[in-house]
């Protein structure tokens, strides 16, 4: 589920599987690490995906959080901030010769024109 509310985005993933237990929480974000080490194990995975998470999530100012009962499931809550920016319109025109295409982009005052196996870049100011 995904919820968009002052500044910040907020992402929650829920599953109905075994559940973490309390005492194993606090390390599900270190690389490497199951919750289940047996050799036996019944779940793949080599225990980098949440870490992966986590430290993206930190790079961008984000925040983690895992809720879980054994034998119901486990919650994870993703927060991510972003700033809210201006639409942007871009106006383009394509012009389509026997030779080629011009490609006129009035956003980025560019042109572009494709044909016969070459590419020619103008910008204007």
């Amino acid at each position: 589920m995904l919820q968009v509310a002052a500044h910040q985005a907020k992402i929650l993933i829920t599953d109905t599987g075994v559940g973490i237990e309390a005492g194993k929480l606090p390390h599900i974000f270190e690389r490497f690490y199951q919750v289940d080490d047996s050799t036996t194990r019944m779940h793949e995975g080599s225990g980098i995906g949440l870490a992966l998470v986590k430290e993206l999530t930190d790079l961008l100012q984000g925040s983690v959080l895992v809720k879980s009962l054994v034998g119901r499931g486990t919650t994870v809550e993703l927060c991510l901030p972003f700033q809210p920016i201006e639409p942007v319109v871009v106006v383009e025109f394509l012009f389509r010769f026997p030779k080629g295409l011009w490609k006129m982009n009035l956003s980025t005052r560019s042109m572009l024109f494709t044909g016969q196996k070459k590419m020619r870049a103008r910008h204007w100011c």
